[in-house]
């Protein structure tokens, strides 16, 4: 994380009333912190709002770099939070028979991941959330991977988070302008998810998951070798930047 970015996360953070080294906030009625810049003053603003929901309301309205350096500084305070809402939610999910527009935010895209597009001359996503809506998990592709025999497990799914602040690979997908997110999991097959940025910051427009399924090895061989799937990071190293 550039030293500008980290610094502009930390009074990100400090104006919401987070301490940066504890990435604790505190709630006593007499805390006069929370408030946005450019609202007016209403002391105890966001006192009873849950750090994770804050982060996320803050990942939608940040750009990018912003919200990608507000997510490393403060991602640790909520990581067990986000995993057990996230179990929550995508049981909830699993047990309705009909999506119903709701989403969940299992991650951020990274500052190295962005920092790749921009050096590479792709286009970066308006901000950095990594969301998944509730059809996804049912949607007729997933029955049609499952079908195939290459759908998620469920403890794939319950993983989601995790695939996503600590992949195997990432990749870009030229035909589609996509990210694509490899898991480290060994075997003939890994779990993979694709993201599709947002391009404006329409109404409701996030950065979102829109497919997910398993794919072997020699596949993503064959996608690298014929320029399809370009690397990004591969075991967290950037390509072309940093030694793989």
């Amino acid at each position: 994380m550039s030293r500008i970015a980290r610094e502009k996360a930390g009074s990100l953070a400090q104006r919401e009333g987070i301490d940066p080294k504890t990435l604790t906030r505190p709630t006593a009625p007499d805390d006069l912190t929370g408030i946005d810049q450019g609202w007016g003053y209403a002391p105890g603003a966001n006192a009873a709002t849950p750090l994770r929901d804050l982060i996320d309301q803050k990942l939608f309205k940040l750009d990018a770099p912003l919200g990608a350096a507000m997510w490393e500084l403060l991602k640790g305070a909520v990581n067990l939070e986000r995993e057990l809402a996230w179990w929550k939610t995508l049981d909830e999910w699993l047990a309705d028979d009909h999506p119903r527009g709701r989403s969940f935010v299992v991650g951020a895209v990274s500052t190295p991941t962005l920092d790749w597009l921009a050096t590479s001359g792709y286009p970066p996503p308006i901000s950095a959330e990594v969301a998944v809506f509730d059809e996804l998990p049912r949607c007729v592709k997933q029955l049609r991977h499952d079908a195939d025999q290459n759908g998620l497990t469920q403890d794939e799914w319950r993983s989601l988070p995790a695939l996503i602040d600590h992949p195997g690979a990432i990749y870009y997908d030229t035909t589609t302008g996509n990210l694509v997110f490899v898991s480290e999991s060994l075997g003939p097959s890994k779990a993979v998810v694709e993201l599709a940025p947002k391009r404006t910051r329409r109404i409701g427009g996030v950065n979102q998951l829109v497919t997910a399924f398993r794919v072997d090895a020699a596949a993503i061989a064959a996608d690298v070798k014929g320029k399809k799937w370009i690397p990004v990071e591969v075991s967290g190293s950037r390509v072309g930047i940093e030694p793989t």
